[in-house]
């Protein structure tokens, strides 16, 4: 089991936000503030949410809370892994620092169940404008091993002057 453990979250983290990748063309659409995934099956899904939703660029904290809730009927697994992306000309761009390592740990959310993380926001390293920003985390369901399919899910914010 231990070595399935590993296997997950190495594989949750490798998959990282966007490698490889400068931008991403996922539409600018959004019905409220917490973004999810494709339903599955059973038309139920993983939320990540962001709070606050609105931060001000004269106050802008360290760090910010996201909160990942798992509503489906299946144990999901997620790391540390995160990164933060600004919305401009109709495109996702990753702003977060490239150079930034996270520990290999995993936490597995049970169905109905949560976790809460403080994710930093780096401002000394990226420069916040007034914006669209959204965080990205990765998860893993229990059947990873067979599918090697990693679930992508966003949180979005506003930073306003």
């Amino acid at each position: 089991m231990g070595k399935l453990s590993i296997s997950i979250i190495s594989a949750s983290l490798i998959l990282g936000c966007g490698q490889g990748h400068n931008s991403r063309d996922h539409g600018a659409s959004r019905t409220n503030r917490t973004t999810v995934q494709e339903p599955d099956s059973t038309d139920k899904t993983v939320e990540l949410t962001a709070l606050p939703e609105t931060l001000k660029i004269s106050t802008l904290p360290g760090s910010m809370t996201v909160k990942i809730t798992n509503n489906t009927n299946d144990t999901i697994t997620t790391g540390l892994h995160f990164c933060i992306e600004r919305f401009e000309a109709d495109r996702w761009k990753v702003v977060s620092p490239k150079d930034i390592e996270f520990p290999d740990l995993g936490w597995r959310i049970v169905p109905d169940g949560s976790e809460t993380f403080t994710k930093k926001l780096y401002k000394d390293r990226i420069h916040y404008t007034a914006g669209r920003y959204r965080v990205v985390k990765h998860y893993l369901k229990s059947d990873y091993m067979q599918t090697r399919k990693s679930f992508e899910i966003f949180a979005e914010f506003d930073i306003r002057e």
